[in-house]
């Protein structure tokens, strides 16, 4: 087996799990996921760590998932204005969801909410580090973080109210 298509076994999930998570979008996520080994492919020579291979392809397949998402011009960042969160809720709070219904909720997020908080959350970017992604300001991407947070958790205590009320 060629050692491209050995790169492709071994790495083509991780890198669509990337892209369907900025994309929400299986068809453009697999062709997110074979231009992002497209480029690996042309570009192998200028890794210089090897053991960040992993490491390296996510980062190619999240900057042509935020490009895809630029090109079509679905990201987009609001104004609307949140109550500000006591933080020391959010842990009480999270006790009561598994891990898949909180990324469940978070795949409902408008796409500049989503983007952000798995940027920062998932990825482990910084805002300066978002903010040259996305070509907004670290301000914006921090403003937007607390939006999101805010939107996240309006949006789980209506899923609460309704699980209740199914339950009475």
């Amino acid at each position: 087996m060629s050692s491209k298509m050995e790169l492709y076994r071994r790495y083509h999930a991780p890198v669509f799990q990337v892209a369907c998570r900025i994309l929400q979008d299986r068809v453009i996520a697999e062709d997110v996921m074979q231009d992002t080994m497209i480029i690996a492919f042309d570009k192998l020579d200028s890794l210089q760590e090897v053991e960040k291979l992993r490491s390296w392809l996510c980062t190619i397949a999240r900057n042509e998932s935020l490009r895809e998402l630029k090109r079509r011009r679905k990201v987009s960042f609001d104004d609307e204005s949140y109550p500000e969160i006591d933080a020391s809720e959010d842990k009480v709070f999270a006790e009561h969801w598994t891990v898949e219904e909180i990324m469940k909720e978070i795949d409902a997020l408008p796409d500049g909410y989503r983007v952000i908080l798995n940027l920062y959350l998932l990825d482990n970017l910084s805002h300066e580090e978002i903010s040259e992604t996305l070509n907004i300001s670290a301000g914006t991407s921090r403003s937007q973080y607390l939006r999101a947070k805010a939107r996240l958790r309006q949006q789980m205590l209506r899923s609460d109210e309704r699980r209740t009320e199914k339950s009475i």
